[in-house]
């Protein structure tokens, strides 16, 4: 009985993640073309923010997630820079490149992370860094806006 629990339990775990994963990548997304539709930036953080700790809860990769702690502040830094960049006609788009080139990183990293050897992640991992850095990512600046009380 308890070694069926134990496996009922590993499987809803599994299943949480598998579905945080989702809903992150579907943030990304939605973050990432808000400018085009002149949604609200934030919201999307918020999606991203929230699913990237719905994942944390069940991961079996520190590592990751500390990565992907990085990655929602840069995708909203990008989104916000493209956006301003959408909305002049002479810009030369860098930033909206460069938007589409990360999202582009990360939602195939997380599409493959859960079938990937030891290895694979770790090289995964290195590309996401390293992706982060070539873009410029400014999230430090993000981290001290936010709170993590909300009425403060």
């Amino acid at each position: 009985m308890r070694r069926q629990l134990d496996e009922q339990r590993a499987e809803a775990s599994k299943a949480r993640y598998f579905a945080a994963t989702g809903d992150l990548v579907a943030a990304v997304e939605t973050c990432a073309n808000t400018f085009r539709r002149g949604g609200d930036i934030e919201d999307a953080f918020v999606q991203m923010e929230s699913a990237r700790v719905r994942m944390s809860f069940d991961s079996d990769s520190p590592r990751l997630m500390d990565e992907l702690a990085s990655w929602t502040y840069l995708v909203w830094d990008l989104t916000k820079q493209a956006t301003i960049e959408w909305e002049d006609p002479i810009a030369e788009k860098v930033p909206l490149a460069t938007l589409t080139a990360a999202t582009t990183d990360l939602t195939i990293t997380l599409t493959h992370w859960h079938h990937a050897t030891s290895d694979v992640r770790a090289d995964m991992l290195a590309r996401l860094r390293e992706t982060r850095r070539w873009a410029n990512d400014a999230s430090d600046q993000y981290r001290e806006l936010l709170t993590s009380d909300p009425s403060s």
